[in-house]
């Protein structure tokens, strides 16, 4: 499995952000993602970064867990929204 991690906001940035790692199963071609953290106002795009790289190359969605105390409620809502139309994409690929 392999384990990039998104980049974090600027240095220096006093905003709070999730911190996130995509692991893969390479024969299988699955996508794996953790989030951990408080949600960032840029979380939803920074979730689209990390993701579509994975899609694009094939690999379907197979799992998010999730850790987090809370934050901005539209980012958190722009992830799940994004993670429920890739988990419909990949259950179409099945």
């Amino acid at each position: 499995m392999t384990e990039p991690v998104a980049d974090p906001p600027e240095i220096g940035s006093a905003q709070p952000y999730l911190s996130m790692r995509a692991m893969t199963d390479t024969q299988r071609k699955l996508l794996y993602i953790n989030l951990w953290g408080d949600v960032g106002a840029q979380d939803g795009k920074r979730f689209r970064v990390l993701a579509t790289p994975y899609i694009r190359s094939g690999y379907l969605l197979h799992r998010v867990t999730t850790s987090s105390p809370g934050g901005i409620a539209e980012a958190a809502m722009d992830i799940g929204e994004q993670i429920r139309i890739l988990a419909e994409r990949s259950a179409r690929s099945l």
